[in-house]
Parts: structure tokens; C-alpha cells; sequence
């Protein structure tokens, strides 16, 4: 009994989510959150628009972090400025369990309807959403949450032109998936969400 106890302790100590809400707590893991998103970006090329942790703190409202052995293993970064909780950026450092957190973080956001959780996803970070728990939202929605230089491409694509790190546009295929504030998301079909997957790894990124 004894040893269980020490057990579950231990766990308690060494797994758990850190909320950074200011400035001063972003600060506090900073480096290592900037660490693990460049990383999860290289794929495509880094991160796009954000080009330090300075700026990061700047444009995000909130982190949520996995915090396992002491250290951040996977990171949620939101901003509120478009309603809501928008995810931004999101990562983790590689392994197996700390991808399988990752999936979960992302889960209990869709999943809690009023948490108001929603993001513009492309390539792989959109795979990813639409497999826990993401609900697509039509592009004809998401460029009114995204601004007039958002097109929609196709029902539920559109394009978002971004200013890369040389000052030249790139045009990006994006999905919203979510519960943005004020659109009443509906489950969609396994079908549609095996569509969609596929349409992400065809476009890229």
C-alpha cells in the first residue's frame, strides 16, 4: 500500500498541465516552447509569421503546457484576438507518449464545446485536428473569422496568403476545424473527415 501511494504521488509530482496566461509566466518557459514549436515546424519550412519567442508572447493569449519529469513535453499556444480560444501553434519533443498527450490536449479542446477552442490548419497539424475530434468548419464561415484577403477555395478550404520571413506572399491552403463563437459546429461523417485528411496531405505543407 505503502509503495502504491509513493506511486501515485511521484506521478503527481512529475505530470501535469501548466496554464500560462501573462507575460511573466510565457516568460518563466519561453525557450523551451520556442524550442519544441521550431522543431515541429521544420517540415514546412518554420513557423510563419511569429519569427521569435518575443513575438510569440506577444501574439498569444495563452499556453497550455505538458509538463512530464520536469520538463515541457508538449505545448498549445492560443490567441483571443478572433473570439474564442484560436490555437495558433502546437507541438511536442518527438516521443510516442508525448504525441499521444498532444492528441488528447487537442481532443478535450473540440470536445468541450464551450471552451470556444478552433484553428486554421494545413498539412500535417490539419490531419491531426480532424483525427481528435476537430469539426470542420465551411470556408464560407472561416473568412469571415479570417478577414477579406481569405478566399474560400471549396467548400470548406480556403486560401490565406501569409508574408514569409524574405517579405514575399504565399498563398496557403488552410481548414477551419472547431467550435469557433457564434457557428453551431455538427459532427460531420466519417466519410467527409476521410476527405478532408486526404485533401491536407494532397495540398501539403
Amino acid at each position: 500500500m505503502r509503495q502504491l501511494k509513493s506511486v501515485i504521488k511521484e506521478s503527481l509530482i512529475t505530470e501535469h498541465f501548466v496554464n500560462c496566461k501573462n507575460e511573466s509566466e510565457m516568460k518563466q518557459y519561453g525557450d523551451i516552447v520556442w524550442k519544441i514549436l521550431q522543431k515541429a515546424y521544420e517540415y514546412c519550412g518554420g513557423i510563419k509569421n511569429v519569427n521569435s519567442v518575443d513575438d510569440l508572447i506577444k501574439d498569444t493569449h495563452l499556453w497550455k503546457l505538458y509538463r512530464k519529469d520536469n520538463k515541457i513535453r508538449a505545448v498549445i499556444c492560443y490567441t483571443d484576438r478572433k473570439g474564442g480560444r484560436k490555437l495558433c501553434l502546437l507541438g511536442q519533443d518527438g516521443t510516442v507518449q508525448r504525441r499521444s498527450m498532444l492528441k488528447k490536449m487537442l481532443e478535450d479542446d473540440f470536445k468541450l464545446k464551450d471552451r470556444q477552442s478552433w484553428g486554421g490548419f494545413s498539412g500535417k497539424a490539419a490531419v491531426t485536428a480532424l483525427k481528435h475530434g476537430g469539426i470542420p468548419v465551411p470556408a464560407e464561415v472561416a473568412v469571415k473569422f479570417m478577414g477579406s484577403k481569405c478566399k474560400p477555395y471549396d467548400e470548406y478550404w480556403y486560401n490565406r496568403p501569409i508574408k514569409n520571413d524574405k517579405g514575399e506572399i504565399e498563398n496557403h491552403m488552410k481548414i477551419m476545424v472547431g467550435n469557433p463563437p457564434g457557428y453551431d459546429s455538427v459532427e460531420a461523417p466519417k466519410e467527409l473527415i476521410d476527405k478532408l485528411i486526404k485533401q491536407a496531405l494532397e495540398f501539403g505543407e
